[in-house]
């Protein structure tokens, strides 16, 4: 296969050249490719082309070998896709240095917050020839835009980007802070350091790309899926994976995993537990320990002392300020007991009105007394810990040291 000199162009995302070849088979070879066999058979050829498979140069062959004879503009149609396709990625490593100070005539988006300059495909293609000006991402409309080429650091804060891919798409350290992303699609991209810091992301795919050092902080995906990717050192500091599904992903050292929250609408307890524990699993996370159901069971297991100590003063509160029902699923865990000092603290979380509004708090024993680092409201979720983080503003925040101060008050809700 010959490769001319590489040029940033808009190429067919692996999985739908995979889809275009297993139909192609299908229709001239239907005894080995069923319909029944599509989803497999798609996810052999993209494995193929993301180099996780068989080589390419070998596969090309073969196809021409067997198919080439009758059917030689078809394939030579795929090899060229195919090419295409793997000039792109060889891009992926190159930082696109081009900038202009170029003025576009754009139409607005009237968004009800801030009104958004709407960029189409035209001014897109235009500025990748020209030069990004500054800000041209930001604040920003997109609508079924196909990206291919990005300015590291690429600024999408508080844009809108609608349908929109990106394919064989360098977007090294792109921001997306509260960014909305609805139907988005990003096939074998590079989105290493990209922020997607509280943004709204739904109905979007995240396939074969390399996410390593992203921030997800306090985004929330919506009925997303991410499949076949890389994801080293990703910030999921309370992310919200609202059914939303992971697959076949290799990650490592995830950040602040324990305060991510799950939900899935008009699902069972049962189907909302395995669908945490399958994104648990494809993470490579331990799944926490279940929640404690009784407050008195707890009360008499056999503790050390730091344990019995905070368990009472839990006790005694609840007594005077909660009725029992609010706190039978009060999830009490030890996270750093001293043997030696028996100093140690607690991250509890527990429903203060039964209406889904979760306070979560960090209780510490230090040299026999009790202290309260901080609390926060977090709505509708489901026995969140958290490590008693500084939280973001929006959020009820009480810095309260001591402990008559830290209950003197019940917590205020949002």
């Amino acid at each position: 296969m010959c490769f001319p000199k590489p040029e940033f162009q808009k190429v067919k995302a692996g999985l739908t050249i995979s889809q275009e070849i297993h139909w192609f088979l299908k229709n001239v070879d239907g005894q080995n490719y069923k319909f029944s066999d599509f989803e497999q058979s798609v996810k052999g050829f993209n494995d193929i082309l993301q180099g996780r498979g068989e080589h390419i140069k070998a596969f090309i062959v073969r196809l021409k070998e067997k198919y080439g004879t009758l059917h030689v503009k078809k394939v030579d149609l795929i090899e060229k896709d195919i090419s295409n396709f793997l000039m792109q990625k060889v891009l992926l490593d190159k930082v696109y240095d081009k900038s202009s100070s170029q003025k576009y005539d754009t139409e607005i988006y009237p968004h009800p917050d801030k009104p958004l300059k709407i960029i189409t495909q035209k001014i897109y293609d235009s500025a990748v020839k020209g030069g990004f000006p500054n800000d041209f991402f930001k604040d920003s409309y997109f609508e079924g835009i196909k990206f291919y080429c990005l300015p590291d650091c690429a600024d999408f804060s508080n844009s809108r980007l609608v349908e929109c891919r990106f394919t064989v798409c360098r977007a090294v350290g792109a921001n997306f802070n509260n960014a909305t992303l609805d139907g988005a699609e990003f096939h074998t991209s590079n989105l290493q350091n990209a922020d997607f810091s509280s943004a709204y992301i739904r109905y979007t795919q995240f396939r074969d790309c390399d996410i390593s050092s992203a921030s997800f902080h306090r985004s929330l995906l919506n009925e997303c899926y991410i499949a076949d990717c890389v994801l080293d050192k990703v910030n999921f500091f309370n992310i919200h994976f609202k059914e939303s599904r992971v697959e076949r992903i290799t990650a490592n050292d995830i950040k602040e995993f324990r305060t991510v929250q799950f939900s899935m609408n008009g699902a069972t307890k049962e189907e909302c537990r395995k669908n945490r524990e399958s994104i648990y699993t494809a993470f490579g996370v331990p799944m926490p320990p279940p929640p404690i159901e009784k407050m008195d069971y707890l009360l008499t297991k056999k503790t050390n002392r730091a344990k019995a100590e905070i368990l009472k003063f839990i006790a005694d509160f609840r007594k005077q300020h909660g009725s029992k029902k609010a706190f039978d699923e009060l999830c009490v865990h030890l996270k750093g007991y001293n043997k030696d000092s028996e100093d140690g603290y607690f991250d509890f979380a527990y429903d203060f009105t039964n209406k889904g509004h979760t306070v979560i708090s960090t209780i510490h024993l230090e040299n026999g007394k009790l202290r309260l680092s901080g609390e926060c409201e977090i709505w509708n979720s489901e026995y969140l810990i958290t490590d008693g983080h500084k939280r973001h503003a929006d959020y009820t925040q009480n810095k309260l040291s001591g402990i008559n101060k830290a209950w003197k008050n019940k917590p205020h809700t949002r």
